[in-house]
């Protein structure tokens, strides 16, 4: 099943009223100076006004941004939360992506004769009769109404608009009749789901084309998508010690109850603490972190496994790696086996356990070089992670004679790449045989236990 469709079926249970919540940004209103920008219409014409003010019984919403790129981000409602601002003018120029690409779109008719004018206020604002440039850098919210109503207030259908209608054509293409990549029916297309990595390329526009070839998607299809992206980076993402990770769970047979049971699961492992970071701190092992993240999962259920980086700005995400289509009970079977032949998948000389074999020893050398010497190769430390958990998984296997010089390079240097050495100048591993070659030994009745070793 592709990841498109895994997507819609999670965007399928996700209610409107969860997908605005989904949006919401969170934040302190004591941390920031409210400024309310108040506009009255005459005659067609807009008037604006500023006053300090506060949160305090106002009806606001604000969101991240759910459209546009660079200057042009546009939001549900004019309402805009900044932080070390130092150039309100600007922010306030730039706002009318806002009312353009969402007020208008998305509220109902009947007030647009009132923000109309007010878009036009804002393009042509060159005077700075508000005082906006004399604002020193803060955090600052910036609200916006009409008539003393916050736009929320005028216009609350919005936001329960823009959640069955989330998805927008992709720039530069007009809808066009295809088959629908999720329905399989002839429909309207050329909707984005707004899923970056689905996108050929945001800024040429010559691929424009071969994304309706390739996922011709209707408004319905793009917008269900949508839906359970913004509900996968919210409740499906996870930390473990630098690996950032989104987990996807399927069925072989669709089950609507037995679905929203597993996200639910997963919702609540995700968010049992405060922040992310500290969800990682407790169980040091990645394979028993998965194992307790898959618990439960019986039957027909399987896992996707996305190694990612996501830039919450703007959504977009690279993804390092992946393990799709894994079976709990394929990461219970390997927990149980580094149980029972007391294996270690991570290293922490501080919390070394006794009698455990750590395979760190010999497949995180990168990351112990850059700890024991204080450098920094983030990109290839998180390669060498994905590396040991796909190796561990089935995902990868390692050559013997691989293997065996990891274990000659393990003998002859520590982890600064310096010759291990006894004070006698004689080699650690010629002294002390018996331990490197019984951990070696370890070494390979694990791997071989788990299918890692790829034979010539």
């Amino acid at each position: 099943m592709s990841l498109a469709k895994k997507l819609y079926d999670i965007g399928s249970l996700v209610t409107d009223d969860e997908f605005i919540e989904l949006l919401k940004v969170d934040f302190n209103p004591a941390d920031y100076a409210t400024l309310f920008i108040d506009f009255t219409i005459k005659d067609g014409k807009a008037e604006a006004k500023l006053q300090k003010s506060s949160l305090d019984n106002t009806k606001t919403l604000f969101t991240k941004a759910i459209g546009g790129r660079g200057l042009g981000y546009y939001y549900l409602y004019p309402n805009f939360k900044y932080d070390s601002e130092s150039d309100l003018y600007k922010k306030f120029k730039n706002s009318f992506h806002t009312f353009e690409k969402s007020v208008l779109v998305f509220g109902g008719e009947r007030n647009h004769d009132l923000i109309k004018p007010v878009v036009e206020y804002i393009k042509n604002y060159n005077q700075d009769e508000l005082g906006l440039k004399s604002f020193d850098k803060g955090n600052y919210l910036l609200v916006f109404g009409v008539n003393g109503k916050t736009i929320r207030e005028l216009m609350p259908e919005i936001s329960s608009n823009f959640a069955s209608n989330a998805a927008f054509l992709h720039s530069d293409l007009e809808e066009k009749e295809a088959i629908d990549y999720i329905s399989g029916k002839k429909e309207l297309c050329g909707y984005n789901p707004d899923v970056k990595f689905f996108t050929y390329d945001n800024y040429h526009k010559g691929f424009k084309p071969q994304i309706l070839d390739k996922l011709p998607l209707s408004k319905q299809s793009a917008t269900c998508i949508k839906k359970g992206w913004i509900y996968t980076i919210n409740n499906l993402r996870f930390y473990h010690k630098g690996l950032e990770y989104i987990i996807i769970p399927s069925l072989l047979k669709f089950d609507e109850v037995a679905y929203k049971k597993i996200l639910n699961g997963l919702k609540r492992i995700q968010q049992s603490t405060k922040n992310l970071e500290e969800k990682s701190i407790k169980e040091d092992s990645f394979i028993r972190r998965l194992e307790a993240q898959s618990e439960g999962l019986v039957g027909n259920a399987y896992l996707d496994i996305y190694f990612t980086e996501l830039n919450l700005t703007n959504l977009s995400v690279r993804i390092f790696g992946s393990m799709e289509d894994l079976l709990p009970s394929k990461i219970r079977e390997v927990g149980s086996k580094m149980m029972k032949q007391k294996v270690c998948d991570y290293y922490l000389a501080e919390r070394k356990k006794e009698g455990y074999l750590c395979l760190g020893d010999y497949f995180s050398k990168i990351e112990l070089f850059t700890s024991f010497t204080k450098s920094s190769l983030p990109n290839k430390v998180l390669q060498e992670k994905i590396y040991l958990a796909k190796l561990f998984l089935g995902y990868e296997k390692i050559e013997h004679k691989e293997l065996l010089d990891k274990f000659e390079h393990y003998r002859e240097y520590d982890f600064e790449n310096k010759k291990k050495l006894t004070d006698e100048g004689v080699k650690n591993w010629i002294e002390y045989s018996d331990s490197f070659v019984e951990n070696e030994d370890r070494t390979l009745e694990f791997l071989g236990s788990i299918n890692a070793i790829k034979r010539s």
